[in-house]
């Protein structure tokens, strides 16, 4: 239990601020690697130890993709949080 607070609402917003600054930043990462994926894929570049490499290639850069959506709503989802701890201060 926190008997003291004052020390804390600082840090606690920098800390948010940063992970929602590497969060939003996810999409576009998650987006970018499933394109090289499905690049690599599309000119023969990539090989597998079992199966199709272009099937799997095909299905890792659709959960790529899918993990960018993900992503994109826990961005949205540490919006409010991140700002009204910026707003906020210790006693």
């Amino acid at each position: 239990m926190l008997e003291d607070a004052r020390g804390l609402s600082a840090p606690l917003s920098e800390a948010v601020q940063a992970l929602k600054s590497l969060v939003d930043r996810l999409p576009q990462a998650f987006g970018q690697n499933a394109e090289v994926v499905a690049l690599l894929a599309a000119n023969d570049k990539i090989t597998v130890e079992q199966g199709d490499p272009k099937a799997e290639a095909a299905v890792t850069a659709a959960e790529l993709r899918a993990v960018a959506v993900d992503t994109e709503q826990l961005a949205k989802s540490l919006s409010h949080p991140a700002s009204a701890l910026f707003l906020m201060g210790g006693r």
